[in-house]
């Protein structure tokens, strides 16, 4: 359900940001524009980095506080609903520095972004839920489960997202919970917005 209601937050966005670089028309003024917010977007949120693989593989491996460390508020990584605000608002800006690099001219996909960002809302939702007590869930499936409903609900690629994760994770004894996930993102996501952001 996150996910599915994500995707319709990263339409909107993509159409915002390539608005707002489409009236830019000096190239030069497009690199600076794109530069300088890619620089401060980084420098707060440090996680943006690169694709974000990394910071995937530390959620994997049980490194809960590796999204917020490096950063300027890591000395609050110890507070786990900072470490919850802090994700939530890094995968809004996750969007926002990928549609920023690829309208300022640079290199890129929203491929490798969505699987973060999915992988991301994955980890914020099962970690919430355990800070709160509600139930004691696996992190890691989550953060699975996230990357392929995300590319499912953001890129309408629901198949696509189910058996690459399953492929690249070997996690085929979570192929019911991938379809599930995947499928409820997607529809919600189709049912809001009818053509995906390549379609458009």
């Amino acid at each position: 359900l996150v996910i599915g209601l994500y995707s319709y937050y990263f339409i909107k966005i993509n159409k915002v940001v390539k608005g707002f670089f489409y009236k830019i028309k000096n190239p030069y003024q497009k690199i600076a524009v794109g530069g300088i917010m890619l620089g401060v977007l980084i420098f707060l949120f440090p996680s943006l980095y690169g694709e974000g693989f990394i910071t995937i593989n530390s959620l994997l491996k049980g490194d809960h506080t590796a999204i917020i460390s490096n950063s300027i508020f890591s000395e609050y990584s110890d507070l786990s609903f900072v470490v919850i605000l802090f994700s939530v608002i890094t995968v809004m800006f996750k969007s926002v520095a990928t549609l920023v690099t690829l309208s300022a001219g640079g290199n890129g996909g929203t491929f490798a972004p969505s699987l973060i960002i999915g992988g991301i809302l994955g980890f914020i939702v099962a970690h919430t839920v355990n800070m709160l007590g509600i139930a004691q869930l696996n992190v890691a499936n989550f953060i699975i489960a996230g990357m392929a409903a995300a590319l499912g609900s953001i890129m309408h690629a629901p198949l696509t997202g189910i058996f690459l994760i399953a492929e690249i994770t070997g996690g085929y004894a979570l192929m019911v919970p991938l379809m599930i996930t995947t499928a409820i993102g997607y529809f919600i996501s189709r049912s809001i917005s009818r053509y995906s952001i390549y379609t458009k």
